[in-house]
Formats: structure tokens, sequence, C-alpha cells
């Protein structure tokens, strides 16, 4: 017989079916109930009840992807690729550092004269911090203050602020002075 299947008790009954939800090649299917996730090349699709495929983003790489959850959260990774999928929508899995530091000058201001350290960061939604690259160093020869311009830009949504950090005059520690 085609098409049926047997029961424990003998009984035959006709077997489900199977509906092609896409003839494209795909890789790295993850699933939890409400959420299911497949790679098509180097697109990160997600999977709708009915079956309807929506593209998350484009990776780098076609590699096979290995996922993990903890707390609600899916992280992903293909060895190129990083990233996490948050409510069905994929982010970033950390904040990307600024492409440098602020550009400075010496203003008006009470800081004592002295060699200061100084550092930007990025501030995500969700409370999550960049990291940095090597401080800047500005000198103050004379009583003043620093004043922060041209300070590099994110161009992910999802960060909301720009931390300023200074250390105290000749200092080596970076103390955190305002968010933008």
């Amino acid at each position: 017989a085609l098409d049926v299947a047997v029961d424990n008790s003998g009984a035959l009954r006709s077997r489900t079916g199977q509906v092609l939800i896409t003839a494209t090649a795909s890789h790295s299917m993850w699933a939890k109930p409400g959420l299911c996730l497949v790679a098509q090349g180097t697109s990160l699709r997600r999977m709708d009840e009915s079956g309807t495929l929506v593209t998350l983003g484009t990776l780098d790489a076609a590699a096979p992807i290995s996922y993990a959850e903890s707390n609600g959260v899916v992280y992903f990774s293909n060895g190129t690729d990083t990233g996490r999928i948050v409510a069905g929508a994929l982010r970033e899995w950390g904040v990307r550092t600024p492409s440098g530091q602020p550009q400075v000058v010496g203003t008006a201001g009470g800081l004592p004269p002295g060699r200061y350290l100084y550092a930007m960061t990025f501030l995500r939604d969700d409370g999550m911090e960049s990291g940095s690259h090597n401080p800047g160093i500005i000198e103050l020869t004379d009583i003043g203050g620093i004043s922060f311009l041209s300070m590099p830009a994110s161009t992910d949504s999802s960060v909301v602020g720009k931390a300023l950090y200074i250390s105290a005059p000749n200092g080596t520690e970076l103390y955190r002075i305002a968010v933008v």
C-alpha cells in the first residue's frame, strides 16, 4: 500500500502529506515553539506558522550555523557571523566599538593642567555598552577644559547614546563623565 500508515493495532489510515515550503537549498534549521530559523545561502530567515519565510538579515558566510538559547534570546554563530534573535528580530550580538575616538580641543574651564586620557563608547537600548579603542590624549598646559567634537556615529539603530570618559590629570584610569 502507498500513502498509508499502519498504527499499533494494525489499522490503516491515510498518511499525512508533505508540503513544499521552498525549493531553495536550506540548512541550519533551528526551532522552538513560536520561532523557526533557517539559512538559505547567506540569508538568515524566520519561518512563520504558515510556512512563509521572512528574511532577517544577510550573513557574510554561508557556513553551517550553531544556535543556543538563553533567557528567551537565541544566539547564533557560523564561525564568521554572530548575532542574536530577540522577539523574532535579528540584532547584533554585542555592540560594535566606535571607529575611533572623538576629536577634542582645549577650552575654558576649571581643570588643572596635565595630560588627560579620553575615550568614547556606544550605549545600546538594552543597556549593553560597547568597548573602546585605545584612549586619546590631550595635554592642558594651563587651567582649562576639554571640548568633545566630531564624535563617531553608530550604524546600529539600537544604539541610543554615547558615553564619554576622561582620566584625572596625569592619570591612567578613565571615569565616565557624561552620557549624550
